[in-house]
C-alpha cells in the first residue's frame, strides 16, 4: 500500500510539472529584443558593385554606382493588433561602406509587427536646423553649404550616352519637397534579438515607375524649377525602390 501511494503522489507531481510548462497555442513569448536593420544595397537581383560600368536600366543606358548614399529618418513599426512604436533615428545609409548598412533600433518588447515606415531624407523640422552631429554632421557631404538643408539621395557615377560616349551621372535629391515616407509590409515578431533585412534597389529607384532615361536626364542637383519634374518622379521611384527580404 505505501509503494501504491508512493507511485501515485510521483504521477501527480509528474503531472503537475507537465502543466506548468505547457504555452496556450497563440501565447506570444514575453521576451523583449534589439531589433537591427540591415540593408541590402542591390541593383535588380546583384548584390551592388562599386564604380563599375556594368548595369543596365529599364531606358537601356549601361551606367555605374562611384557614390551611394542616402538618410533614413523617423522609423514606425506597426503593430498587427493596432498600435505603433516610433524611433527618432537619422541614418546615413553610405554604399561603400558596409558599417553604415547595419543599425539597431533599439530594445522593443515581444510583439508582432506587420509594416515598417520611415523618412526618406530628413524632416523639415530638422533639415535647416538643431545640432548637426552624427550622422548629420556636415562632414559626411550630404549638407549644401550654398543651400541650407541636406542632400537625401545621393547617386554619381557614369553612363554610356547614345553616341557611346562615357557622360557623368550627378544626381543630388533635397529640399523640403523632396522628402517623402516609405510604407513597407513585414512580417516581424520580436522575441529575442532580431535582425531584419531590407533591400535597396538602384534600378527601381530610376526605373520604377518613372522610366528616367538618362539621356534626358543625368544631372539634377535640386536647385531649380527645372528639377521640380525630376524631384516629382524621384519620389515615386524611391517609395517602390525598397523591399522587405526577411528576419534572422
Amino acid at each position: 500500500m505505501k509503494l501504491f501511494y508512493t507511485i501515485l503522489a510521483a504521477a501527480l507531481c509528474f503531472t503537475a510539472c507537465k502543466k506548468e510548462i505547457i504555452i496556450e497555442k497563440g501565447t506570444p513569448d514575453p521576451t523583449s529584443g534589439n531589433l537591427n536593420i540591415t540593408m541590402k544595397n542591390m541593383v535588380g537581383a546583384e548584390d551592388l558593385v562599386m564604380s563599375d560600368l556594368r548595369y543596365t536600366n529599364a531606358a537601356g543606358n549601361l551606367y555605374s554606382i562611384n557614390l551611394l548614399k542616402y538618410y533614413m529618418s523617423n522609423v514606425v513599426l506597426h503593430k498587427k493588433r493596432g498600435g505603433n512604436v516610433n524611433v527618432s533615428i537619422y541614418k546615413l545609409i553610405d554604399a561603400s561602406n558596409l558599417s553604415t548598412c547595419s543599425f539597431s533600433l533599439g530594445n522593443f518588447e515581444a510583439d508582432e509587427y506587420d509594416s515598417i515606415s520611415f523618412g526618406l531624407g530628413i524632416d523639415q523640422g530638422r533639415n535647416h536646423t538643431g545640432a548637426q552631429d552624427g550622422d548629420l554632421d556636415v562632414s559626411k557631404g550630404m549638407y549644401w553649404t550654398w543651400n541650407t538643408g541636406y542632400i537625401f539621395y545621393k547617386h554619381e557615377g557614369q553612363y554610356k550616352n547614345s553616341a557611346n560616349q562615357l557622360k557623368p551621372l550627378i544626381f543630388h535629391l533635397g529640399t523640403d519637397a523632396a522628402y517623402s515616407v516609405v510604407k513597407l509590409p513585414i512580417n516581424l515578431t520580436i522575441n529575442g534579438n532580431k535582425t531584419m533585412e531590407l533591400k535597396f534597389d538602384v534600378n527601381s529607384a530610376h526605373t520604377s515607375p518613372v522610366n528616367i532615361d538618362f539621356n534626358n536626364d543625368n544631372n539634377h542637383q535640386s536647385s531649380s524649377s527645372a528639377d521640380m519634374p525630376w524631384i516629382s518622379n524621384m519620389k515615386s521611384n524611391l517609395s517602390d525602390a525598397f523591399s522587405f527580404i526577411r528576419v534572422l
